[in-house]
This record gives C-alpha cells, sequence and structure tokens, in this order.
C-alpha cells in the first residue's frame, strides 16, 4: 500500500505537537529545555523498560500487556539512542504496537506516513532541543550555516546523535542550514573521522571539545574519544589514552563501566559511561561491570 502524502500544514501541525510532546515529557522528567537527555533513563523513569536484543531492525515497541521496547543491539550505538526516542513517541502518542524494519539511512521527513513522521519528528526534538542546540552553538561562538564540521559533530557528541542525525535536525527542523549544505556537510563524514583520529579501528567515533557541556558521554567498548589537551582519565583500565591528534588526546574503551574524563587545574570533567560492545540486556544494566 503507498503510504499516504502528509501536506505542508500537516507536517507543521505534527511536528509542532512532537515539540510540545517532548516539553511535556521534560516537565515530567524534571529535566531542562535546554539540556542532553538519556532516552533510555526517560523510558524507565515514565515505566517503560528498554531492552537490547540481537535481531536485525531498528526497533520495536509493543503496548500490551505492559509498555516496552525493544532496540536492535546491532545498530550504531547513536542510532540505537534515536530508535530508542524514535519508539518512546510511539508510547507517548498512545500508538499500537510497531515494528520498525532496518534503515539503511534516515528518511527524509516528507517520506514518512503520519504516525512515523510525528514520532521521529518527537525523536529529533527531545534529543536535539531547538534552544539546547541553539545554546551550543553560541557557547562556542559559531553558527551552523558557517561552522566548520569537526565543530558541529562535537555538538553531535554533546547531545549523544549522530553527525547526520544532527544536520538533518538543523536542516529540516531548526532551520538553521540549507538542505544544499545538508548535502555537502553529510559528504565530510567519512574525512571528518580521519581529520580527527589516524586510526578507522574503533567502534566509534566522540569528540569531546572544551565547550563540552554534557554530563555525561555514552560509549562503548573499543569506542574511541577525542578530548581536550591535557585531559585524564580517572582509571586506565577502562579507558587508556593511545596519543594525540591536532584537536586534542585520544581515548580509547577497553571494557564496560562508569570512568571519570578530566582536564586537571580546570572545571572541565565528564563521567564517562561504556557497556559492552553489543551489549544485550536491560538498558538499565548496561554499565554493570563484568561479574555484578
Amino acid at each position: 500500500m503507498a503510504t499516504r502524502k502528509i501536506s505542508t500544514r500537516e507536517k507543521l501541525d505534527l511536528a509542532r505537537d512532537a515539540m510540545q510532546a517532548t516539553i511535556d515529557v521534560r516537565f515530567k522528567l524534571g529535566a531542562g529545555l535546554e539540556e542532553p537527555i538519556c532516552a533510555y533513563s526517560a523510558c524507565e523513569r515514565l515505566g517503560v523498560p528498554v531492552r537490547f536484543v540481537d535481531v536485525s531492525m531498528e526497533g520495536i515497541y509493543s503496548h500490551k500487556p505492559l509498555p516496552r521496547i525493544l532496540v536492535s543491539a546491532l545498530r550504531p550505538l547513536v542510532r540505537r539512542h534515536f530508535n530508542c526516542a524514535h519508539e518512546f513517541g510511539h508510547f507517548v502518542f498512545g500508538h499500537s504496537s510497531k515494528l520498525d524494519e532496518l534503515k539503511n539511512t534516515m528518511e527524509e521527513y516528507g517520506d514518512l506516513p503520519p504516525e512515523e513522521f510525528i514520532v521521529d519528528s518527537f525523536a529529533g526534538h527531545l534529543l536535539m532541543p531547538v534552544l539546547g542546540i541553539r545554546r551550543a552553538f553560541a557557547r562556542r561562538k559559531i553558527e551552523a550555516a558557517t561552522a566548520l564540521p569537526h565543530q558541529i559533530f562535537a555538538i553531535a557528541s554533546e547531545f549523544h546523535v549522530s553527525f547526520n542525525a544532527l544536520i538533518t535536525q538543523l536542516a529540516f527542523c531548526i532551520n538553521e542550514i540549507s538542505k544544499s549544505r545538508r548535502t555537502e556537510l553529510m559528504k565530510s563524514r567519512q574525512s571528518l573521522q580521519r581529520s580527527l583520529v589516524s586510526t578507522n579501528e574503533g567502534r566509534g567515533l566522540a569528540y569531546l571539545d572544551d565547550q563540552y557541556a554534557a554530563s555525561t558521554l555514552d560509549v562503548e567498548e573499543n569506542y574511541l574519544i577525542v578530548a581536550p589537551t591535557g585531559s585524564v582519565a580517572s582509571d586506565n583500565d577502562c579507558i587508556v589514552k593511545l596519543g594525540t591528534s591536532e584537536y586534542g588526546n585520544v581515548f580509547r574503551v577497553l571494557k564496560r563501566g562508569i570512568v571519570e574524563l578530566f582536564v586537571p587545574n580546570t572545571s572541565w570533567h565528564v563521567s564517562v559511561r561504556s557497556t559492552k560492545e553489543n551489549f544485550i540486556g536491560l538498558a538499565r544494566y548496561r554499565y554493570l561491570e563484568d561479574g555484578e
């Protein structure tokens, strides 16, 4: 069956409803309108357990007998986070059970049926709130339209989303960049990683600049982290320094656990929470060390 085309007016109404729903969720959680938010914690606190499963898909929302969310552990880490927020949207809007099959790329907003459009918009606004994203650019004294790829990637890491998800949000929801600018930036993704680190062997990459304002960073085993020059880890058994790059110190995550990255004699510090690679199980247990 062909997907019903959504009118421009309907898109605006759905997007407005999605944004309002994220404000309501943040109010229930006691979270500000600007700060990064963890989708897994939000779900748990509002009574929707999240489990990672070894299934090739994006995610499942099941509303009977009790609401729950299943997220594929086979997808990239930041994609899993967006998928969780997407499935959470089905819960918030009272949808019936949904199976979201594997996608190779993020679909354009206009290609989605209404229920999928509104939960994608919800996920985008929940994880990348307009005020928070604009403040992140302002804090760095840059503008989205002219920011360099590594500057945009630093903001994506701060909100625990992918580079592509952030530039899509900037183009289609926040209207800070043009569609042609988004296309240009998407082409820079692979060269961006090569400029930040000299190896492509990591499971994923996060870039923490000196303006990183989130209190936490979620990673997994074999992830690479670029942090400010002079930064050190509180536990070298969990995270080890590999060397330096033009953009700071390069670390590799060795095992799951919680460790602090900080720059001595400054106020800069981040709690790094690492999970096992392709962790299977309830999201609330993903940081427990082996044997706990």
